[in-house]
């Protein structure tokens, strides 16, 4: 297997079109395809701004089967008053929950959840109008567990691709994929965030998903992922330095306990 590249620049071309235009002819002739439905998950927290495009990318899916729960963190900005709004869409459902992390607000809409598919979505970053369509289409096409695309990271200065052939010993070494990327068919056991962690939960959530699952990567960036610094996020403002060392290590040794050196390859390799 070729080395993972987790990031390099940003080229529209490394877009696999051939094979993405061969999953919009399956999604446009399957019925059964487009009656699947598919839970999103979207935890928010005083993002009253950014989440309008967030729900907004949502309502322009091609897929329109979905189910929208929109757990907020306890926001005291006007995100109920903007979540108002789209009341009258009855697959839009708001969780107005206590402040407790972002991974309590994720594991509500989880344990909220009915369908068979889960995707994730941030409340500051955003979908192309086919990420459903075209992830449900690949995750059929070759009955896999879970999926992941890459990602367009947006940055101050300059835009980056995020995403690569999936290894789970490569991924519990480095991070690549993102969570908003990320869909999975509902495990057997339920699988939840780990409520203890305020940083890195994605990461520990995927390497518990795909430890054994069927997993394969649709080089196609369908999310426009904010990689700004001069915003204020999670990634910038929490476990920095020495703290995030410590906390990186924590993760990837609970893992390799019980990973060990087994590897789990991307299914189409």
């Amino acid at each position: 297997m070729k080395k993972i590249q987790r990031y390099k620049l940003f080229r529209k071309h490394e877009d696999d079109l051939f094979f993405k235009n061969k999953l919009r002819k399956e999604y446009i002739s399957n019925a059964n395809l487009q009656r699947a439905e598919i839970d999103i998950i979207l935890p928010t927290f005083n993002r009253a701004k950014q989440l309008s495009d967030a729900i907004r990318s949502v309502k322009n899916q091609l897929h329109q089967k979905w189910i929208l729960y929109i757990c907020d963190d306890g926001s005291t900005d006007s995100t109920y008053e903007l979540c108002k709004q789209y009341e009258s869409d009855s697959r839009i459902k708001l969780l107005k929950l206590s402040h407790k992390g972002v991974s309590s607000a994720r594991n509500s809409g989880l344990i909220q959840s009915t369908s068979e598919y889960i995707s994730f979505l941030d409340s500051d970053n955003t979908w192309h109008p086919e990420y459903l369509s075209l992830m449900l289409s690949f995750m059929k096409k070759f009955s896999l567990d879970s999926a992941y695309c890459a990602a367009k990271l947006i940055g101050d200065a300059e835009e980056q691709w995020l995403g690569d052939i999936f290894s789970w010993q490569a991924c519990a070494e480095k991070n690549y994929i993102d969570l908003n990327c990320f869909m999975l068919k509902r495990p057997a056991q339920e699988i939840l965030f780990d409520e203890t962690l305020e940083r890195f939960v994605d990461w520990d959530f995927i390497l518990n998903v795909t430890k054994k699952s069927k997993t394969s990567y649709l080089s196609s960036a369908l999310v426009n992922y904010c990689n700004k610094t001069s915003l204020k996020r999670i990634t910038t403002t929490v476990y920095q330095d020495q703290e995030s060392i410590y906390y990186i290590k924590l993760i990837r040794d609970k893992h390799l306990l019980l990973m060990g050196k087994a590897e789990n390859k991307d299914c189409r390799i």
